[in-house]
């Protein structure tokens, strides 16, 4: 507490004078007893007690009154405990919630944005010259944070818009509590401008958010925390959106009819009747129609085309409906229609008589003319297979390799470890078939070892195990999950039963391999199918050398042979769909075009200079430069190879993070770190950028909810910072206000003062009533014999 006349708080002093007195009269007479002192015993000993009390409260009275006078002719101000009292010069931390929900609109058409950017500026108005802002984005939490001026915040307001993608309090607070490494002033604030979506709390935030108080708790200077929502808790934001855009066929192929899906959400309490919706393929309308969503559900709206040419095409489905947030009633999807499927099947048998080679069911099984369950579509020209023996894949080159690679009976060397490799890199599929060949050995050595760490197959191989001929293997359990047994109709235990095993090895998935799983087990839990990516072991080298291994394609092993020697599925009709639906399902789902914004963006580089989609006409040997440039044109990342030098071994990755949504294109050209360059005679070379691959980055589906997290949980996820939560910007004044220039509480001490004197004034009446009430008791006599 501090007083704004603090030499009036002297005053106080004053207290003494009726303490004092009190003292001084308490011993200045003397007691004289005197004849008729016998008459007022009975009344003295009845109200000794109630005049003791009294004459001490009265006493406390009289000190208290020129106590609270003095106090409130000083004028206090009365501080939290949370921070030094005063006009400090303080460093606040103001994160502004750019995410695509702030974008939501109330009745009278404003934003969410609009009102957290109106109180923003409010809390820097209020800010003087000695004082510092860091002002950081939900969107750009990473970003460097710079100690600016309050002027300039206010400059970098306006230029702020929301659509990035969601965030969590617990990385918030992360970044904030980083910034302030970087403050030089000695009061600390954080305010947090939000609406607080049900995302922004997580479930799993609690060890964050104790990790985070640790921090603050060993800080120099402990931090003001503030959170301020602008989202209205009672308002129905009658939202609709469209969360997701699939593909349901694996595979879009030229020629072939495919099915996309679309997923619309109405947030809404109401139903929504006649809304328009369509659809449109690289900016052309090819279907509409009207859709009816009930209150707080969801409907699935498909779209049936088959597509003629090949390439990346962009679809989309908008719904022309007027709603709280219109930013999410257009959705994207990066669709990659492909020519058929190629496939290579690598056998290490020796040609022989017909279907005695290993691979000569599964061959069969993709011919062109060899029909699937899938009536949907044309089966005769999606799959293109090749066979190759291992001396071809060896001497196969990175343009000439197909989407699927199988493997059957192949015994594989050093050479032929390093093409596979290459494959996964390059996001191509392998299938890994059994055979008296295959060496578990071979199998189980890495396929690389580089910067990256050690580069090895999800499950190691063991060795070949006979069934019993009078009790063959069963398969006990299947992983209905995946889409290539879910895509098969009829009812998945009719595939699988009487399916008797021969002869087989085990399987056992490495620990390294998150995304590994198990396909196919027999009744003595022995794993014969696995399905996942390529394990990368960084134990020996520094793990922050790289974010990523870069090999996306899927690895699918089998520790059987695809032919009736092993197991009796080759000889049952559902065969045919399974093998065809999984290189389906293999083929289509390394798809990395669509991604969601937050997540790293990883691309390869292709093959220079062997890369086909690159255009050589002109090419002189310079080097080139690829490029990842962000949808507001900003360069992300950028790799310069020089001619000659291949890609193929040393796989070059670019990275970028993706903060908002749209297009991100990879780009080449000819130049070394610019547009331009001087060739020998001094004249200048000019070239341009050729985008060769876009990527498009969606927002999460979590934006569109628009439905604030609950103000228990909000309340207690600050609990442990002693954060405060607001719902407005006069609250959180009035707040800031107490924390650093005190509030005045004067006017409590001077009702205080006016009861002491009330109470004073009416003790003194009651003391003086009883005293003027008491009256000697005559003593009673006898005369005559009467007593009176």
């Amino acid at each position: 507490m501090t007083f704004i006349n603090a030499l009036l708080a002297w005053g106080a002093l004053a207290f003494t004078i009726p303490l004092a007195i009190h003292l001084f009269f308490r011993h200045r007479f003397r007691t004289i007893d005197w004849g008729a002192m016998w008459l007022l015993d009975s009344v003295i000993q009845r109200n000794r007690r109630r005049l003791r009390w009294t004459n001490w409260l009265l006493l406390l009275l009289r000190c208290l009154i020129p106590v609270l006078l003095a106090a409130a002719m000083s004028r206090p101000l009365l501080h939290s405990f949370r921070v030094a009292p005063g006009q400090l010069a303080q460093t606040l931390v103001l994160i502004i919630d750019d995410s695509q929900s702030m974008n939501a609109v109330d009745d009278e058409g404003v934003s969410r944005f609009q009102k957290a950017r109106n109180q923003a500026f409010e809390l820097v108005s209020d800010l003087t010259r000695n004082d510092e802002v860091i002002l950081l984005q939900s969107g750009e939490l990473t970003a460097a944070p710079s100690i600016i001026a309050p002027i300039a915040a206010a400059d970098q307001l306006r230029q702020m818009a929301p659509g990035t993608g969601p965030y969590t309090l617990g990385d918030a607070l992360d970044a904030a509590v980083s910034a302030l490494r970087f403050a030089s002033n000695p009061h600390h604030r954080i305010v947090i401008i939000s609406d607080f979506q049900d995302g922004v709390v997580p479930p799993d935030i609690a060890p964050q958010l104790e990790s985070i108080a640790r921090r603050i708790d060993d800080s120099a200077v402990t931090p003001n925390i503030s959170l301020l929502s602008v989202a209205d808790r009672d308002e129905d934001p009658g939202n609709v959106s469209i969360d997701a855009i699939r593909l349901e066929s694996p595979i879009a192929i030229a020629g072939h009819r495919t099915t996309a899906a679309a997923t619309v959400r109405n947030a809404s309490d109401l139903p929504v009747s006649g809304a328009d919706l369509r659809w449109r393929i690289d900016g052309k309308v090819v279907a509409s129609g009207s859709i009816n969503v009930p209150a707080r559900a969801e409907t699935t709206v498909r779209l049936n085309f088959t597509p003629d040419q090949v390439g990346r095409r962009l679809v989309t489905a908008t719904i022309d409906l007027k709603d709280a947030l219109v930013n999410d009633n257009r959705r994207e999807f990066a669709l990659d229609v492909t020519r058929s499927i190629r496939v290579a099947m690598v056998d290490g048998s020796p040609s022989g008589e017909a279907l005695t080679r290993m691979s000569d069911f599964l061959f069969l099984a993709l011919q062109p003319g060899i029909a699937s369950d899938d009536a949907s579509s044309d089966p005769s020209n999606r799959f293109e297979v090749s066979r190759w023996t291992p001396g071809q894949l060896v001497r196969s080159s990175p343009a000439s390799r197909p989407d699927v690679i199988i493997l059957v009976n192949v015994a594989i060397d050093d050479p032929a470890r390093q093409v596979i490799a290459q494959h996964l890199a390059d996001g191509g599929s392998l299938v890994i078939f059994d055979g008296p060949r295959t060496a578990p050995d071979q199998y189980n050595r890495p396929l690389l070892e580089n910067q990256d760490g050690i580069i090895s197959l999800p499950a190691s191989l063991g060795p070949r195990i006979e069934s019993n001929a009078d009790a063959p293997r069963q398969i006990a359990e299947t992983d209905q999950t995946f889409s290539a047994w879910a895509g098969i109709a009829g009812d998945q235990d009719r595939v699988w039963k009487d399916i008797e095993v021969a002869s087989y090895r085990s399987l056992t998935i490495r620990p390294a391999g998150p995304a590994a799983r198990t396909l196919i087990r027999l009744d003595d839990d022995t794993v014969i199918a696995t399905i996942g990516k390529a394990i990368v072991d960084r134990s020996d080298v520094d793990e922050d050398a790289s974010s990523g291994s870069g090999f996306d394609g899927r690895i699918i092993q089998f520790a059987l042979a695809p032919h009736p020697s092993d197991w009796n599925l080759p000889l049952r009709p559902w065969f045919v769909p399974l093998m065809q639906q999984l290189v389906l399902e293999l083929a289509g789902q390394n798809n990395t075009a669509n991604l969601l914004t937050g997540q790293p963006l990883i691309v390869p580089l292709p093959n220079w200079p062997d890369a086909a989609d690159i255009d050589t006409e002109d090419d002189d040997g310079t080097p080139r430069t690829f490029r990842l440039v962000a949808p507001n044109g900003e360069r992300l990342a950028e790799k310069t190879i020089d001619a000659g030098q291949s890609t193929s071994v040393s796989q070059i990755l670019l990275r970028a993070p993706t903060r908002t949504a749209g297009r991100y294109e990879l780009t080449v050209s000819n130049v070394t770190g610019g547009d331009r360059t001087a060739t020998a005679d001094g004249a200048t070379n000019t070239s341009p950028d050729r985008v060769i691959q876009w990527h498009l980055a969606q927002l999460p589906a979590d934006e569109s909810n628009l439905r604030p997290v609950l103000p228990e949980r909000l309340e207690s996820a600050v609990q442990p910072f002693d954060g405060r939560v607001f719902t407005s910007i006069a609250a959180l004044q009035d707040d800031e206000r107490l924390q650093t220039e005190g509030r005045e509480v004067w006017r409590p001490i001077c009702i205080a003062l006016l009861l002491c004197l009330v109470l004073e004034i009416a003790l003194l009446g009651r003391l003086n009533s009883g005293i003027s009430t008491a009256h000697p008791v005559a003593p009673k006599t006898n005369v005559g014999g009467i007593v009176s």
